[in-house]
């Protein structure tokens, strides 16, 4: 089985080089990023962020400025969907089967710069998508990506 990786940040194009050598050496089927960096300026289809055998779908900070982001890379072989589940804007969530099991993969970024009704924004459309995942019929549910979680944000959200 082919292995993943999670959350590498691009925003240096060294870092592509590195990751084009990673996917050659382990052969990952799907590669998560975040803090991307990427903005309108690069359009999808730019090769400067084309890998070998994967497509590319990504969700740029809002604003068009070059910071946050998240890209997911998926091998061009395999099957998926993307699904449009929140209202959160630097956030993707992939919809795949894998060996038999129904899996909903989710890849987000949260900007620290955020005011409190923003954060509070994130956590409820968090909370309310999280939900929307238990009226789908799936066995797995993986979210990864950056918080930039602040413990005591954090605990009020947990209390409930």
């Amino acid at each position: 089985m082919p292995l993943d990786i999670s959350s590498i940040s691009v925003h240096n194009f060294i870092k592509l080089h590195s990751l084009e050598a990673f996917i050659s050496v382990y052969k990952f089927d799907k590669i998560w990023l975040s803090e991307t960096f990427l903005d309108s300026s690069y359009s999808n289809d730019d090769h400067s962020l084309i890998t070998n055998n994967h497509n590319m779908t990504r969700a740029d900070h809002p604003g068009d400025v070059k910071r946050g982001g998240v890209c997911i890379y998926v091998k061009n072989d395999l099957h998926i969907k993307f699904l449009n589940i929140s209202q959160l804007k630097e956030y993707l969530t992939i919809d795949i089967e894998y060996d038999s099991m129904k899996c909903i993969i989710v890849a987000l970024y949260r900007s620290p710069s955020q005011s409190s009704d923003e954060f509070d924004f994130f956590l409820s459309n968090l909370e309310r998508t999280i939900d929307n995942f238990f009226n789908i019929n799936h066995n797995l549910v993986i979210i990864l990506g950056d918080f930039n979680a602040k413990l005591s944000s954090w605990s009020s959200w947990n209390s409930k």
